[in-house]
This record gives C-alpha cells, structure tokens and sequence, in this order.
C-alpha cells in the first residue's frame, strides 16, 4: 500500500497493483492507475487542483438522487462541458454562463456529501461506468443524458494542432 500527498494535506492511498505503465510507439510512456477499473493518469491523481479521487469514485453509488435531478453520463473529452453548460441554461431560463465549474458537479471530484449540498435543480455529470454510477437511479425517473462521440474524435480531442491526427 502506498500513500502519496494530494492537495497539500490529504493522503491517498491505493494498492501498487492497480499502478501499471502505459507505454507509446514514440517510446514515451506514462504511469496509470485503475480505481474501481476507472483508469487515470497518476500525473493527473496528483495534480494540486485535483481532489482525491479514490474515495470519491467508490462512494459515488451511494449518491442520493433527487427528483430533478438530471445527470450527464460521457467518456471523457466526449463533449460533456457543453452539455453541461447548455443544460444549466435551459433549466435557468438563461443565457449567463453558470459560474461555478463543471467539476463542482462531477461525481468524481465530489464526495456524495459535497453534491448534496448542491441546490435543486441539479445539472450533475459524470465519466464513470454505469455500475459505478448512483444506484438511485436504477429506481427513479431521472433525466439521464448520455453522450456518444466518435472514438477518433475523442483520441485527438485537445491535442496541439501539431499532434492532430490527419
């Protein structure tokens, strides 16, 4: 078991073995963890804006789900700011920006006590497998928004204009 610091004062733990390196034909590679077979970069577990993930990850089905809830499902980079943004706004009844980030109502960088303290109407989104997602909604009529793009978009999605794919 290993303990690295995350945002300056919290710990997170996580076994080695769910540590791997992912390497590439250029003969870079990267080290990757699998949390609940969800798989991140370490350098982005131990980045200073990120939260620890790990607890936020595994206790996400436990999420109470309200009945105006409306959750955004997406593999990463699949469009789900936008989404996200546009439903903040038709359920607003405007056109302002919301000011608070789309990760303060992401599943994974919020433990299910920081979401519930989000104010009704919830526009709420997520990366995470369906069978880690609320078990709430297996039983209720929530909006569920799922969003599909081509898996060759995805993988050139942010890169530099100098690494796009042709």
């Amino acid at each position: 078991m290993e303990s690295l610091p995350v945002n300056g004062d919290q710990d997170v733990s996580y076994d080695d073995k769910d540590v791997y390196e992912l390497h590439f034909s250029d003969g870079t590679s990267v080290s990757m963890i699998s949390i609940d077979d969800t798989h991140f970069s370490m350098d982005f577990l131990l980045e200073e804006k990120t939260p620890n993930l790990i607890p936020s990850i595994t206790n996400a089905w436990t999420l109470p789900c309200r009945k105006d809830d409306v959750f955004i499902c997406a593999f990463m980079k699949a469009g789900t700011h936008w989404v996200w943004e546009m439903c903040n706004m038709l359920i607003s009844g405007t056109t302002n920006f919301n000011p608070d980030s789309k990760e303060s109502c992401m599943l994974e960088f919020r433990t299910p006590e920081q979401i519930d303290s989000i104010s009704s109407s919830r526009v709420l989104n997520s990366h995470l497998l369906p069978r880690q997602l609320p078990t709430c909604l297996h039983n209720s009529r929530n909006k569920i928004i799922f969003i599909q793009r081509n898996p060759k978009d995805i993988s050139v999605s942010g890169l530099p204009p100098s690494q796009e794919a042709p």
